[in-house]
C-alpha cells in the first residue's frame, strides 16, 4: 500500500498541475495547468452527509480533448476510477467532467459529490 501511494505521488508531481493548486472544494483533485477557475460561476452547498460543488473553469490554450486526456490520467493515479464516460467514483465520493466548450478556449464544468469523513 505505501508503495502504491509513494508511486502515485511521485507520479502526480510529474503531472502539469497549475502551481499545485487543486479544485476549489477538493483536497486531492488537481487543478491542470493552463486552467482558470471563474469563481462567480462556481456553486457551493453543504449538507449533513457531504458537500456539493460545482466548479467552472477555462482553459485559454486548451481543448477539451486534452482536459479529459488529463484527468483520466491524473485521477486514476489517485485511485478514481471511471465509472462512465468522465464520471469518476471514489468509495462514496462522485466528479462528473462535463466539456462545456470544445475548442479552445475549452469551456469545463467540474461537478463533485463529497461524502463526510465521518458517514
Amino acid at each position: 500500500m505505501k508503495k502504491a501511494l509513494f508511486l502515485s505521488f511521485l507520479f502526480l508531481s510529474s503531472l502539469a498541475c497549475a502551481d499545485d493548486a487543486f479544485l476549489p472544494g477538493t483536497e486531492d483533485v488537481p487543478l491542470m495547468e493552463g486552467l482558470s477557475v471563474n469563481p462567480t460561476a462556481n456553486i457551493d452547498f453543504d449538507t449533513p452527509a457531504g458537500q456539493i460543488r460545482t466548479v467552472n473553469a477555462t482553459g485559454q490554450s486548451l481543448t477539451g480533448r486534452k482536459i479529459t486526456a488529463y484527468y483520466r490520467q491524473a485521477l486514476s493515479a489517485l485511485g478514481w476510477r471511471v465509472e462512465k464516460d468522465n464520471r469518476f467514483v471514489r468509495e462514496k465520493d462522485s466528479l462528473v467532467i462535463t466539456v462545456l466548450k470544445e475548442s479552445k478556449p475549452a469551456v469545463v464544468r467540474f461537478e463533485t459529490t463529497m461524502s463526510n469523513p465521518s458517514e
